[in-house]
């Protein structure tokens, strides 16, 4: 029995819509998260930083979001060992411009102290475990973290609020009515 036009691409498509919907879930996960909420990165929160981070699962490509005041404060992207020895000497990366933020662009630790030697031998500082999303590959063996997509932001806003489960239906619902309005049209024009 040979399969028509219209039935050999339904076929197709029905093979597509799954990559497309696993697509748009992939890219509507990644999550922007407030460092220390409405509080922001300050000496002595009302939650310690690893607490927080403790309870919450990062992604690739989550963002941190740092709030705090130019030159009263500063983040620093530093290995494990300055981390634990609040050394502000050398950092992987600076940011110091005000309200910042970082992409976690990879599997594994990530280290975070405030400029401010003192600060950070009080406890101002963050360590978060960044696990693997679907569908990509393994860690790579590395104890120094590379240096995360970081945007340093010179005017003082407050943070917009956090992503809403809507907001990731809209991106699916939207993709998936694309893919269904091109597979209807295309069985139509069959």
């Amino acid at each position: 029995m040979a399969m028509g036009a219209g039935q050999s691409f339904l076929s197709l498509l029905l093979l597509v819509i799954p990559v497309l919907i696993l697509s748009s879930l992939s890219q509507a996960t990644a999550t922007k998260y407030y460092v220390g909420g409405n509080e922001g990165w300050v000496l002595k929160p009302n939650v310690s930083y690893n607490d927080w981070a403790s309870k919450t699962r990062f992604k690739v490509n989550d963002t941190l979001y740092f709030k705090y005041q130019v030159g009263h404060d500063s983040v620093l992207v530093v290995t494990e060992e300055a981390y634990d020895t609040c050394n502000t000497s050398h950092p992987i990366h600076n940011m110091e411009k005000g309200d910042s933020e970082t992409t976690l662009n990879k599997p594994g630790p990530f280290y975070f102290i405030s400029g401010q030697v003192d600060h950070c031998k009080q406890g101002q500082k963050l360590a978060v475990v960044v696990i693997s999303s679907p569908p990509s590959s393994a860690p790579s063996p590395s104890n120094v973290p590379s240096t995360p997509g970081t945007h340093d932001h010179s005017e003082n806003h407050a943070p917009a609020p956090a992503p809403t489960q809507s907001a990731a239906s809209l991106t699916l619902s939207g993709s998936v009515g694309v893919a269904m309005a091109l597979g209807f049209g295309m069985v139509l024009f069959f």
